[in-house]
């Protein structure tokens, strides 16, 4: 993928969040507007998982410009907090730190923090496990957020994998939007998720170069409409098969 390819980060959704109704950030939203009540259950909100590398996290390029909105900042890596599951290790100095300048989005920082503001639990999905709130979240200026995968591989014979087994077990009923920049294949992800959660599974792929771009968050700031309506009618047609 080149820079300027034009290979577009989570606007691969399109066609999964073509109901979202796009309004200026900080804006309010009435439930009958599509957006999200005060209130809402929990098999009702929707979670965002998010990866770090690739999405928040971006490749430094000699000699190219920064991907708009980036940012750069130093990061401390600590062997005692390393997590070696799908990392190799770094050099580490006499202290047992290893420091360098990371490139960080800053545009995927403020959708985060959009998403929070308007009722969407965003949680972490990425191989830093921890470090995602000790070492990056700091970094990009967001609060902590629950690790919904953590611990060694399983068997698990990629970071993909890994993470798709523990996000499917975790959030079961739920409207689940995984964003990564090398996810599990949709049909994948959704087969391990039981068959009633079909509809409420979307897989986002973004560019890994660029991570989330402006037009990203401008066409797929998602208020979920049409998952959180694929949630209700589930409800209905378990009410009237008798299974709730």
């Amino acid at each position: 993928m080149h820079r300027d390819g034009r290979v577009r980060g989570i606007g691969h959704c399109d066609q999964v969040m073509s109901d979202v109704n796009l309004q200026p950030h900080g804006s309010s939203r009435s439930h009958s507007d599509g957006g999200m009540p005060a209130t809402v259950p929990d098999r009702f909100q929707p979670v965002v998982a998010l990866d770090i590398d690739g999405v928040l996290r971006l490749p430094f390029i000699p000699g190219q410009p920064l991907p708009e909105g980036a940012f750069t900042a130093d990061i401390t890596l600590r062997d005692d907090a390393y997590p070696s599951t799908f990392h190799g290790a770094p050099e580490w100095d006499e202290n047992g730190e290893a420091r360098d300048t990371d490139v960080l989005s800053g545009l995927g920082a403020e959708w985060v923090r959009s998403m929070l503001q308007r009722g969407i639990e965003v949680v972490w999905a990425t191989t830093w496990q921890s470090l995602a709130n000790t070492v990056f979240g700091p970094a990009l200026g967001l609060p902590p957020l629950p690790v919904a995968v953590e611990g060694e591989r399983h068997g698990a014979p990629t970071a993909a994998t890994w993470k798709a087994w523990q996000l499917a077990e975790k959030y079961p009923r739920r409207p689940l939007v995984w964003v990564d920049d090398a996810p599990l294949g949709a049909p994948e992800f959704s087969r391990l998720r039981h068959p009633r959660d079909k509809a409420l599974t979307h897989v986002c792929t973004v560019n890994p170069l660029v991570g989330i771009t402006s037009e990203d968050v401008a066409v797929n700031r998602p208020d979920f409409r049409s998952v959180l309506q694929a949630r209700m009618e589930l409800d209905e047609q378990e009410v009237l098969a008798g299974d709730a």
